[in-house]
């Protein structure tokens, strides 16, 4: 986001700035009308620009950027500075507001909203009949090796769809399918998959989140994410078949990438990232996003994290280090810190 820098110096002539009103100050307010009106415009098409390459508008815009455009405009010289840190703290707020107007009507033409007694389910509108049994409660199908036991695969008329019902684990594995807390994960983790897809990132595309409230103060909640089936094999399967290490490169660039385009995946590991093959080389889908953000790009301690998550998943996996060698976790590393 740009502010406009020829806010007028004539409308900031004097130690007070200008005001709105008749005499003396009519031709100010006249100053203070074309600004906001041109800012308007120029909002429109920077909150469009910044819509069509993926952002939303969240805490930063809204606080963040108007802060630091009034902090500008402060810090600037000459004569009128106050009127310029308004009219920048004033055009962060308008840009956000206009994309945040962007994003909201796109996701009514995206997704449907439906409601039964406690129950909650966030549809994408072109899978609203291919999934009417899953949205009914028949959660059967295709059990799915690996997590918790609680994803499982299922044949729609618009393709393949695989259903992962919440379930907890580790030292809270006693609640079950039991979840607390006012923001559903399934419904976070919808809206992100969602959002990333916009970006055009390599995450599934959500179908449906389910949720349904308990009776105690609705604080508890279960939950399910529909999801369509993503193209690909787990790496994991890939490495432990014993071909394929050279695709560990590719991976680097594509985290990456994933990284630049502000997607942190709090959970990578050899089992939740996808691989297929065409022409141009191996391409990945990062799956299981829960808890995942995405916004600005990560810092690089987070991303230092992440390759370490990679590190400590081939060591569990292949405690030898038979299958996957150091120098090919180094290889690894080196591709995504190559334009570094």
């Amino acid at each position: 986001m740009t502010f406009p820098e020829d806010l007028p110096e004539r409308a900031h002539e004097g130690p007070n700035e200008p005001a709105f009103g008749g005499g003396h100050g009519g031709s100010h307010a006249t100053e203070w009308v074309r600004v906001v009106e041109d800012l308007d415009r120029t909002s429109e098409a920077s909150a469009r620009s910044a819509f069509d390459r993926g952002e939303d508008a969240g805490a930063r815009l809204f606080l963040l950027e108007p802060l630091r455009g009034f902090a500008r405009g402060l810090c600037s010289r000459g004569a009128g500075r106050f009127g310029r840190a308004v009219v920048g703290g004033y055009a962060a707020v308008v840009h956000a507001m206009k994309l945040w107007e962007l994003d909201r009507r796109w996701r009514e033409m995206r997704v449907v909203e439906l409601r039964r007694g406690r129950s909650l389910a966030l549809v994408e509108r072109p899978w609203r009949r291919a999934v009417s049994s899953i949205l009914d409660g028949d959660l059967r199908g295709q059990r799915i090796e690996g997590g918790r036991g609680g994803t499982t695969r299922k044949a729609t008329d618009r393709g393949p769809v695989v259903i992962r019902v919440y379930r907890r684990g580790g030292a809270m594995r006693w609640l079950g399918r039991t979840y607390f807390g006012p923001r559903a994960r399934p419904l976070r983790e919808f809206w992100l998959l969602l959002s990333a897809r916009r970006r055009s990132l390599p995450v599934p595309e959500p179908v449906a989140a389910i949720v349904e409230r308990g009776r105690w103060l609705g604080i508890s909640y279960r939950g399910v994410l529909v999801m369509a089936e993503a193209a690909g094999a787990p790496l994991w399967d890939v490495l432990s078949a014993g071909g394929r290490r050279d695709v560990l490169p590719a991976l680097g660039r594509s985290l990456r990438r994933l990284h630049e385009a502000g997607l942190t995946h709090p959970d990578l590991n050899l089992r939740n990232i996808l691989v297929t093959e065409d022409g141009a080389g191996p391409a990945f889908t990062y799956v299981d996003l829960d808890g995942a953000r995405l916004g600005a790009a990560p810092n690089v301690r987070t991303r230092r994290r992440s390759l370490q998550r990679i590190r400590r998943s081939a060591r569990k996996l292949d405690p030898a280090g038979r299958l996957v060698l150091d120098e090919d976790l180094g290889r690894l590393e080196r591709a995504y810190w190559q334009d570094d």
